[in-house]
């Protein structure tokens, strides 16, 4: 059987799916990185550059409810290519940013990208034969080879070609992974996709392991969040070069790549949820700890695990919304469940910002530590009043 089973892993569908995903990455890591320096480059202080990053995630909490529905009702493959385009349009307005107001729009072209992505993505790797947390795992990994390469080569980029040319290496990755999710087959849709748009999202919020999937997403999405924004610039303060920046960022999405493949069936057994308020208490404490020093060991180290325990977190929530929908509402599923991920990139920054203002950036971080330990001891209460409702949850 698995010998059956091995061929199909990498060839049509999940293979071009794999392209697609490992190229969008890639651009998404290289932003992770870039995009902050270069707002602090072109003199922005910490309240505007929290603003960039974490306001467009507004209108992003709405495209991903349109993202998973229009998955749902038009196929992955379609909403995949809208995603790969805007992020390559994206690239190329972030060349012509010169300040606030033009690095934001550009930064709407990416918060597009964003929104669709991931529950299109999510949704056809669900879909796809053989045992789901392999295959979600498998996607995961996938995201994860695709932002390592992107965060690690980021420094690089910047240093030997300027920050535009950087944008526009960006823009041509993003094209790659265009053409490749133009390959998708266009997969007949089965009985009650012909449903009207959003049809299933009344059903779905109605669910409570979809809020605690929810939950969950938004405590996962937090180091991302904080990798997308000011991580990078505290690296900078504590001394790290924009060369050193890219392969230690890059190290987070690596032990989120480890998590996702060696964790995969754990996480969706019994063992998931002491894994998953062990994860999130973990995160917490590598928050905490993130400012104190700037030894490149330690520092590495750190980055790693916070990648592992982010991982973790990220496959369980994907699992809980996969059991928890019908094939034909997966899409909205994700979407709701994924709505997190926004809030986080809409929250971190934001707050972040506006207590470095008043503080300093690492007494902020700490502070967002503290919190990112409530979220995790709440997942105990929050996922026995899921359990309350009889709905399936690893």
């Amino acid at each position: 059987m698995d010998a059956e089973r091995t061929p199909s892993a990498w060839s049509g569908p999940a293979l071009a799916l794999g392209i697609a995903t490992v190229g969008w990455n890639f651009g998404l890591g290289l932003t992770h990185i870039v995009l902050p320096l270069y707002a602090a480059h072109i003199g922005l202080d910490p309240l505007r550059i929290g603003t960039v990053l974490g306001v467009p995630v507004l209108l992003q909490l709405l495209l991903g409810l349109y993202g998973g529905a229009a998955a749902d009702h038009w196929g992955g493959r379609n909403i995949l290519m809208q995603a790969a385009l805007t992020l390559a349009l994206g690239g190329v307005a972030c060349i012509f940013a010169r300040d606030f107001w033009s690095l934001l729009a550009a930064q709407l072209f990416l918060t597009y990208s964003r929104g669709v992505f991931w529950p299109a993505s999510q949704a056809i790797a669900a879909a796809l034969p053989g045992e789901r947390a392999v295959n979600l795992g498998r996607l995961n990994t996938l995201m994860s080879l695709g932002q390592i390469s992107g965060t690690a080569l980021a420094g690089v980029l910047v240093l030997g070609f300027g920050y535009g040319g950087t944008f526009g290496v960006f823009a041509g990755i993003a094209t790659v992974a265009l053409l490749a999710a133009a390959c998708l087959p266009k997969v007949a849709r089965a009985a009650g996709h012909g449903a009207a748009l959003g049809a299933h999202f009344g059903p779905l919020f109605r669910r409570r392991a979809i809020w605690f999937a929810l939950l969950t997403s938004f405590l996962c999405a937090q180091p991302v969040s904080l990798a997308q924004s000011f991580f990078p610039i505290l690296l900078r303060d504590l001394g790290f070069g924009e060369g050193a920046i890219g392969p230690l960022m890059a190290l987070r999405p690596l032990g989120a790549a480890a998590a996702t493949l060696l964790l995969a069936r754990a996480l969706g057994s019994r063992a998931g949820l002491p894994l998953a308020v062990g994860a999130g208490i973990t995160l917490a404490a590598l928050l905490y700890a993130a400012p104190l020093g700037a030894w490149l060991p330690t520092t590495s180290a750190l980055i790693a695990l916070i990648g592992v325990a982010s991982g973790m977190l990220l496959l369980y929530y994907q699992l809980i919304v996969a059991n928890a929908a019908p094939p034909q509402a997966r899409g909205s599923a994700l979407a709701i469940g994924g709505m997190g991920w926004g809030l986080s990139h809409l929250t971190g920054p934001f707050f972040i910002g506006v207590i470095a203002q008043q503080l300093g950036l690492p007494a902020a971080i700490q502070c967002w530590a503290g919190f990112t330990l409530l979220l995790a001891l709440a997942l105990l209460p929050a996922y026995r009043w899921a359990r309350a409702d009889a709905v399936a949850a690893p």
